[in-house]
């Protein structure tokens, strides 16, 4: 059998060929993430957590969200990075944004919606997995659910009423579309802002 060169392609790795793309722009001082993707396991947004922890006052952070929701705890870790960060961080929101992706969301400075966009709020869903005696799983439950609804209260706060916070913990779907979740925003942008208004007239 006569011999065969074959050369095989080199690895090239592209930023969009990334799970979460970060594209830096610094004459417009803007760095833009794209979370298009299931919501994964915290390690895969540690450069986006340092990203926003490292970005300056004068930059702004556009995060396109595209998701279906995913791991809760990752939600959480990327929420925090974003209140801390110094920058202003702009939400894009397009096609279907659901459960994580929505309360990722909600902690942005801004937001901006695209025509025709889906927005569902849920509670979390999971299992208790392992080989966890009874008692064990019963303990993380009652943590687990009485901590996620604390969450979920602080989260929406002025974005959905009590009526509804108190029908997503009980199991219920939110869905929404561009100019509801528009209306609600505006709502919820003002009750946040409510105690820090408090705090500076008290000065």
């Amino acid at each position: 059998m006569p011999d065969i060169n074959v050369e095989l392609p080199r690895d090239v790795t592209r930023i969009w060929d990334l799970q979460v793309p970060i594209v830096e722009n610094k004459d417009e001082r803007t760095i833009s993430v794209y979370l298009h993707d299931t919501i994964d396991e915290p390690c895969v947004y540690n450069e986006l957590c340092h990203t926003l922890d490292i970005a300056k006052a004068s930059s702004t952070i556009k995060l396109y969200l595209n998701t279906p929701g995913g791991v809760m705890d990752t939600a959480f870790m990327v929420a925090d990075a974003i209140e801390r960060s110094k920058a202003q961080v702009i939400a894009y929101v397009s096609g279907t944004v659901a459960s994580a992706g929505t309360l990722l969301t909600m902690v942005c400075d801004d937001i901006i919606i695209a025509p025709f966009t889906s927005f569902m709020i849920h509670n979390y869903s999971g299992g208790g997995g392992g080989f966890s005696k009874g008692h064990e799983l019963k303990a993380r439950q009652a943590f687990v659910d009485k901590q996620l609804n604390d969450a979920f209260k602080s989260f929406y706060l002025g974005f959905l009423t009590d009526e509804e916070m108190a029908r997503v913990i009980e199991g219920t779907d939110f869905w929404m579309g561009t100019e509801e979740i528009q209306k609600r925003w505006n709502k919820h942008i003002t009750q946040q802002n409510m105690p820090l208004l408090h705090e500076e007239q008290e000065l």
